[in-house]
C-alpha cells in the first residue's frame, strides 16, 4: 500500500467535505455490518455529527491513501463527576486496509489523547459480523467485560393475542402515564432520579462506576434527540401509594429509518419487581406503535446476555438474536505495552 495519511477532524466544527467523507464510510462499514438494511441517510449522519452534546470531547481521526479514505478512529470522554478513569474509542477499516499497521498507528493517536486527559481505561465494542475487530483487541491485550446481543423482533411474529394478554394484567396499585416527545420540563427532577434504575441493569466484568445523570446532561440529550429528528415516547407505571415511578419503557423511531423502531431501556425498581409491570410497560407501548406506526416492522434492542429476566419477556415476545456484541476494556498501561513503550 502506498503511504497512508492520518488527518485529525474538529468535530464540532466539520466542514461539508468531512461531513461527506464520514457518511461514505459510514455507509461502506455498515454494508458489512448490517448488510440487510437500507443504507445510512446523508441527513442522519450529518444529525448524529452535528448534534454531540457538550457533555462530551470526541477526537476523531481519519485515514487516506492516494485520495481515498481508509478508516477513522475516534476518542470520546464524558465531562462528569464519575468515571474520570474510562475513555471509549472506536477504530474502523475498511477490509482492504486491515492487517496492515494502520490500527496501531490510530492506537497511538488515541493513547496520546487518553493519557494526556489523565484516563486509565479505553473502551469499546464488536460485533459477530466483523470479526477482525475482536482479533484486533485480543492482540492489543483487551479483554471482554460484557456479552450482549443486539435482538431483533418482528412485529408480524408475535403471538396472537399476546400483547392485549398482558396490557390486561397491570398489577393493583399501579396508574400508568405517558410521554411522548421530550420529557416535560416539571418532571425533569424525577427523571433524573428515573435513569437511576439503569444502574442496576448487569455490567458483567466491565471496570465501571455508577452513571449519574444531571439535568443539565438529560436537557442537552434532549436538544441533541431534537437536532437528528428522533422521535420517542416513555411509557411508565406510577405506584399509587407512594406516587413515586415504578418503572418505565421507552420506544425511539428515526424518521430516516422509517420500518425500524428501537427499544430502549426498560427499567424497574428492584422493590416492584416480581409485579410483571415490565411485560405490561413494552406491551402497552408495541399495541400504540403497531396503532399509529403501521410502517414500522422490525424493532430492535440490545439485551446483555446476563439480563435474564429481560431476555425472558422479550423472548415471550418473540425477539431473536440478529448480531452478538462484545463491549471490551483495556488499560492504558496495557496498550503502551503494546505499541512498544
Amino acid at each position: 500500500m502506498s503511504e497512508i495519511t492520518i488527518r485529525q477532524i474538529d468535530i464540532r466544527n466539520i466542514s461539508d467535505g468531512d461531513a461527506q467523507v464520514s457518511h461514505a464510510l459510514r455507509v461502506a462499514l455498515a454494508a458489512e455490518r448490517v448488510p440487510d438494511d437500507p443504507a445510512p441517510k446523508l441527513e442522519d449522519t450529518l444529525g448524529q455529527l452535528r448534534s454531540i452534546p457538550t457533555f462530551v470531547d470526541v477526537w476523531v481521526w481519519v485515514v487516506e491513501c492516494e485520495g481515498k479514505t481508509l478508516g477513522t478512529a475516534d476518542l470520546g470522554v464524558m465531562r462528569a463527576d464519575e468515571n474520570q478513569h474510562l475513555a471509549q474509542f472506536s477504530i474502523k477499516l475498511l477490509p482492504e486496509a486491515r492487517q496492515q499497521g494502520i490500527g496501531k498507528q490510530l492506537l497511538k493517536e488515541i493513547l496520546a489523547v487518553a493519557e494526556k486527559e489523565g484516563r486509565t481505561l479505553l473502551m469499546t465494542d464488536t460485533s459477530s459480523t466483523v470479526p477482525s475487530g475482536e482479533a484486533f483487541l485480543t492482540r492489543i491485550g483487551a479483554s471482554v467485560g460484557l456479552e450482549s446481543h443486539v435482538n431483533q423482533l418482528k412485529l408480524s411474529e408475535i403471538p396472537h393475542g399476546l400483547l392485549d394478554t398482558w396490557t390486561g394484567d397491570l398489577a393493583a396499585g399501579f396508574t400508568p402515564g405517558l410521554w411522548e416527545g421530550p420529557y416535560p420540563e416539571e418532571s425533569t427532577e424525577e427523571i433524573v432520579q428515573l435513569f437511576e434504575i439503569f444502574n442496576t441493569v448487569p455490567r458483567g466484568e466491565l471496570q465501571v462506576d455508577d452513571f449519574k445523570l444531571t439535568l443539565e446532561q438529560l436537557r442537552q440529550q434532549e436538544e441533541s434527540r431534537a437536532k437528528r429528528g428522533v422521535e420517542r415516547w416513555s411509557q411508565y407505571v406510577r405506584d399509587d401509594e407512594t406516587g413515586k415511578i415504578a418503572g418505565f419503557t421507552e420506544l425511539l423511531w428515526n424518521p430516516h429509518r422509517p420500518t425500524f423502531a428501537h427499544q430502549g431501556i426498560t427499567a424497574v425498581w428492584p422493590q416492584y419487581r416480581g409485579k410483571r409491570l415490565g411485560r405490561w410497560l413494552k406491551a402497552e407501548l408495541l399495541k400504540k406503535l403497531q396503532a399509529e406506526r403501521p410502517n414500522v416492522t422490525i424493532v430492535r434492542t440490545e439485551n446483555a446476555d446476563s439480563n435474564e429476566a429481560m431476555l425472558k419477556i422479550n423472548t415471550e415476545l418473540g425477539f431473536k438474536p440478529y448480531l452478538a456484541e462484545h463491549v471490551w476494556q483495556v488499560p492504558t498501561e496495557t496498550v503502551k505495552a503494546y505499541l512498544g513503550g
